[in-house]
């Protein structure tokens, strides 16, 4: 496998940059461009030493710089980290002599990959590495950390680990029918079938909720022109982020913003009004506004309180029905029009708002975190999952469920078998078992250079 290189830290100016290489020539390169401010040239493992860095002749930089032995490393591979000073041209300098001296650029997330390679990670731990650097809340962090420390590994490898043994004691039944050995029953099929399936529905709900606050919730901010969007989101953001007027179509393009609402990422968007356009901008702006409220996970709409409700009103309300929504009654400091309840359905979710004195905003942010947590939430209650390992529970849920109809049924083993290996291979591919190449190769796509 190739030697590959790459600055590990942002390429900017700052106190420390780190530069790392991997692979059976690291030692050798770094020796051809490092010299021992002791003089020494036979370096321990994951000792740390104080030199210099030389471009034949040409001193480049003084840095701290450790050589560790295979296998114990990050990457399985031997590996040389230089931390440099951080400035941008020094990083540049050391990553050319080192590209110079025989090593390749490292591709996005080729460390890792070459971890998960190497057996030191499974799949699950490297796609978490990802999100613990991209986490936006303490909580989405946490919840990374618990899949890299590795929780999913050993959830499924427990309910794979049970699917295997089944597979076996059937197929001793498939294959050896007249011999003395006792023979699986189905009723045991069924309670082993039932087990696993039980497991997964509780990690896929409990996953379903990590995901939303892992990726953040979608949250679209809507309502007719002037009624307070923009600054429901200054609110949340607590800087100016959109422009506040009194003039309808302020805002002609979707405004986004990631907030933390105590552990919660939502991810903000603020609209244009819904109304009938003056012009094709802001028509287009209505349009990405009532697509927002379609792709939304959550909408807050916004209604002017103090003011007679308008056809626009009600059409936003007809529009959010069928998402979870809330709708926020503003400007109460300016008075009330009770018209606006008499149009919302039964038991509707609304809370009464001056975000000009910020009266109920605090009552607005606890029923967000009710409406999807319900109520306090700990780290034990969260599982890791992104897209990819919920497809695949998914689909292993949907074979459990097709082969205990089968073993309820008692189908034959050989057609009960099917759907059960189906289920335990979605459960390996989760792990990186029987992982197309391709989709490898897109996972690890996500990371940043030098990871």
């Amino acid at each position: 496998m190739r030697t590959i290189c790459a600055i590990s830290t942002a390429m900017q100016p700052g106190a420390i940059a780190i530069i790392r290489m991997s692979g059976a020539n690291s030692f050798a390169i770094a020796n051809k461009i490092f010299r021992s401010a002791s003089g020494k040239d036979d370096f321990k493992n994951k000792y740390m030493y104080f030199g210099r860095i030389y471009d034949g002749e040409d001193f480049v930089d003084e840095v701290l710089i450790s050589f560790m032995k295979a296998p114990n490393t990050y990457t399985t591979e031997d590996m040389v980290e230089i931390y440099s000073h951080g400035s941008v041209i020094s990083q540049r300098r050391i990553l050319n002599l080192l590209l110079k001296n025989g090593a390749e650029l490292a591709e996005r997330g080729e460390f890792t990959k070459k971890a998960f390679i190497g057996g030191r990670i499974d799949i699950t731990q490297a796609e978490a590495v990802a999100d613990m650097i991209n986490a936006k809340t303490d909580m989405s962090y946490n919840l990374s950390l618990k899949a890299f420390d590795g929780s999913v590994r050993d959830f499924i490898n427990g309910l794979a680990d049970s699917l295997k043994m089944l597979i076996a004691n059937i197929e001793v039944a498939i294959d050896y029918p007249e011999e003395d050995i006792e023979e699986i029953s189905y009723e045991r099929i069924t309670n082993t079938l039932e087990s696993v399936k039980n497991s997964l529905d509780e990690h896929i709900r409990r996953a379903s909720t990590s995901t939303l606050i892992k990726d953040g919730i979608k949250t679209s901010i809507v309502g007719v022109p002037n009624v307070g969007k923009s600054s429901l989101l200054n609110t949340f953001t607590r800087e100016e982020t959109a422009i506040v007027s009194n003039i309808e179509g302020t805002t002609r393009d979707m405004i986004t913003e990631y907030i933390d609402l105590e552990g919660i990422s939502l991810k903000l968007m603020d609209t244009a009004g819904i109304r009938e356009a003056s012009d094709e901008i802001e028509r287009m702006g209505v349009a990405i506004s009532k697509k927002a409220i379609k792709d939304a996970d959550l909408v807050l709409a916004v209604f002017d309180y103090s003011k007679p409700m308008t056809d626009g009103d009600k059409e936003i309300i007809d529009m959010v029905q069928d998402k979870k929504h809330i709708y926020i009654l503003n400007k109460v400091d300016e008075g009330e029009n009770g018209e606006y309840l008499d149009h919302f359905e039964q038991n509707a979710k609304y809370i009464l708002t001056s975000l000009k004195t910020g009266e109920g905003f605090e009552a607005l942010k606890d029923m967000i975190k009710e409406m999807f947590l319900g109520g306090e939430i700990t780290q034990d209650d969260l599982v890791y999952a992104n897209i990819r390992e919920m497809d695949l529970l998914n689909k292993a849920h949907a074979a459990i469920s097709e082969a205990l109809n089968d073993a309820e049924h008692k189908q034959v083993y050989d057609l009960l078998i099917v759907n059960i290996r189906g289920a335990l291979d979605s459960l390996l591919e989760i792990l990186g078992e029987k992982l197309d190449s391709e989709i490898l190769d897109k996972i690890f796509q996500n990371f940043c250079i030098g990871k």
